[in-house]
């Protein structure tokens, strides 16, 4: 005897049968409906819905993006980005901190993204301990030709990171061998 056994009526202790209480005016147990989609009667709740999840997902991105640095400038200075043998430039990356608050831990790191070609000096990372509210630095790079190359167009790679992001961009300069 299972506790959903048809067959089974509960019964007192003389034998007598429990009969089941129906409620006055149901007339029976109402048995289980099947699941009705009707999506003109639910329409608002489905496009509440929808709503929703696109203010969501926008806020996600929104978010993502604001949190990626957008504070970091790479120029070079008075050079139409064409480099020769003989001489070279000067790369200026600039870092504004535009937040309320200091940014701490920033290591900047430059290099040439083929490093057979281009020189970059200093070649190690250097690091920015705290960077106040409203505060810029511009950290200085000389860049020069390795050797012989081939005349074209090459990259330097800069590197912003700290605990929680980390921003890299390309900068790319003209080489040519007059």
């Amino acid at each position: 005897m299972g506790l959903y056994d048809e067959d089974y009526m509960p019964e007192k202790d003389d034998g007598e049968i429990i009969e089941p209480k129906i409620k006055k005016g149901k007339g029976k147990i109402p048995s289980p409906k099947k699941f009705d989609f009707n999506f003109s009667r639910n329409m608002k709740v489905y496009l509440i819905t929808v709503l929703i999840a696109l203010v969501v997902i926008v806020g996600f991105y929104a978010i993502y993006l604001y949190a990626q640095p957008s504070f970091v400038d790479v120029e070079f200075k008075d050079n139409p980005l064409v480099l020769s043998e003989a001489i070279s430039t000067k790369l200026y990356v600039t870092i504004a901190n535009s937040e309320e608050k200091a940014m701490k831990n920033l290591v900047v790191t430059v290099k040439p993204y083929d490093n057979l070609s281009l020189v970059v000096i200093p070649s190690e990372s250097q690091e920015i301990y705290i960077l106040g509210p409203d505060e810029k630095r511009i950290l200085e790079y000389d860049v020069s030709v390795a050797g012989t190359v081939l005349n074209g167009d090459y990259s330097v790679e800069v590197k912003v990171k700290n605990s929680k992001t980390e921003y890299v961009m390309y900068e790319t300069i003209t080489i040519s061998q007059e």
